[in-house]
């Protein structure tokens, strides 16, 4: 069985992108081309291990977490700010997570809001919580010094189980006004949004936890800056048996 959903995805990857463009990046190459990488002073800059992407905001001084450490990944290959219709396909892997809260988000149709405030559709993983939620964030919010951003919209979430060491797919559709949102074949979230704006992907890790990233794929009938996909689809069918299997 576990054979056949490998041939089955890859298969599925290889008609999709018969009719769609494809960008794909497995990180077998070791850098981060294509991606604009931001963190705070003191973060570790996320690096290449193992085929992929380490993101690792764990900073401890006089034996305590140090509060507010954050680094994100936001792909600018292509022409990925003005993509309206897509589906992302990554895994991802926590390795490590320290209290209180740390967390792990993944965003779609990224793009500078009318009041200068990113309007996104992300979904935040808290491995401690074992909470999976989804936000928006519309093209109309505003930042308020004393409450932060207003305007956020919740849009679901589920408890399920989130143990470290073990990769989990996470797939989302952002198909013009359509959003879906699935974590390790579970549906968080399905709804529409009718003000929702292109962008691009983002991948972000919160103050205290390591996590890793690894075959990101996205197609879209407008996705440029492709790179091959074979790799990538060989790869993913080598190990979906393996992230089913929970190693």
């Amino acid at each position: 069985m576990k054979q056949f959903i490998a041939a089955l995805l890859a298969a599925t990857l290889c008609i999709t992108t018969a009719y769609a463009g494809t960008f794909s990046d497995n990180f077998d190459d070791g850098n981060l081309e294509g991606w604009h990488v931001w963190r705070m002073p003191e973060t570790k800059p996320p690096k290449v291990e193992q085929g992929a992407v380490v993101m690792d905001t764990i900073i401890e001084k006089d034996n305590k977490l140090q509060i507010m450490n954050m680094v994100y990944l936001e792909l600018i290959a292509g022409n990925a700010k003005r993509w309206r219709d897509y589906t992302l396909i990554c895994r991802v892997k926590f390795s490590k997570a320290l209290p209180p809260l740390p967390g792990f988000s993944i965003a779609v149709r990224r793009s500078l809001g009318r009041f200068g405030v990113m309007a996104e559709h992300y979904m935040m993983i808290l491995p401690f919580e074992d909470y999976i939620g989804v936000n928006t964030t519309p093209p109309d919010a505003k930042f308020n010094p004393q409450k932060g951003i207003e305007g956020t919209i919740g849009r679901g979430n589920i408890e399920k189980t989130i143990r470290l060491n073990q990769w989990y797919q996470i797939k989302i559709v952002a198909m013009e006004n359509h959003f879906e949102f699935y974590f390790d074949d579970d549906i968080v979230t399905v709804y529409k949004d009718e003000s929702a704006v292109p962008g691009t992907v983002k991948f972000q890790a919160d103050t205290g936890i390591r996590s890793h990233l690894d075959d990101v794929v996205i197609t879209g009938p407008n996705i440029l800056g492709a790179r091959s996909i074979l790799k990538t689809e060989a790869k993913i069918a080598m190990t979906w048996g393996k992230i089913k299997g929970g190693k």
